[in-house]
């Protein structure tokens, strides 16, 4: 029975070694990106770096330049939004999450009064309750009262220090895009070099190219 490789052997579209090792590359790191690709479409000899990164990396410029150019009022103005929305946050999530507690409690108790009729069952019961308690918003709903009880501060420090910590984020966020775009630039390089000596092994391996 042929595998989804062989099966291009059997109908005729593979018939050369060249050909089958060609296509038994998106089994490897060098083309894995194409493994879910159909069986048709051919390994690539030439490999470019994912545009995505180097378009994160100037969005990351981008945000990090706006960082610097805040001033001190925008920043008070900032903080201010942000102490609206996160208390407009808690409060529809402390609505929402005791609610969907109350649901997971009854479930609960039915179950832990549950009596497993063999020890075997005893894991399907663990598992249940497992399942219900880490889904429960215990720790949220602390967190969101934890909201509520913050004072807003707004004063010449704390804007100071919030200026500061976007202009230190913004920098590192430039950082971490940037080396992963120099990573892509040299897996890139790599793939290409790994896939340019399977072809010239192959120029050199005349057996593999005949019927």
């Amino acid at each position: 029975m042929p595998t989804g490789y062989t099966y291009e052997i059997e109908n005729g579209e593979i018939n050369t070694g060249a050909e089958f090792l060609k296509l038994c590359t998106r089994e490897f790191g060098i083309a894995a990106d194409m493994r879910d690709e159909s069986l048709s479409v051919s390994t690539p000899s030439y490999f470019e770096p994912d545009p995505r990164y180097y378009e994160a990396y100037q969005k990351a410029v981008k945000h990090r330049d706006e960082y610097r150019n805040i001033t001190f009022n925008d920043m008070k103005k900032r903080l201010i939004q942000q102490y609206v929305k996160n208390r407009e946050d808690a409060f529809a999530f402390l609505e929402k999450y005791p609610k969907e507690d109350e649901k997971y409690e009854k479930i609960l108790k039915e179950i832990e009064a549950w009596n497993p009729p063999t020890s075997a069952h005893e894991k399907l019961k663990e598992f249940a309750i497992d399942q219900i308690k880490i889904s429960m918003n215990t720790s949220a709903i602390r967190f969101y009262r934890d909201v509520l009880q913050k004072p807003l501060d707004i004063s010449n420090e704390a804007v100071c220090t919030a200026l500061q910590e976007l202009v230190d984020q913004g920098e590192k966020d430039c950082k971490r895009t940037w080396d992963r775009w120099q990573a892509s630039i040299n897996d890139a390089k790599e793939r290409t070099e790994w896939m340019q000596r399977l072809l010239e092994s192959l120029e050199d391996n005349h057996e593999l190219d005949q019927v």
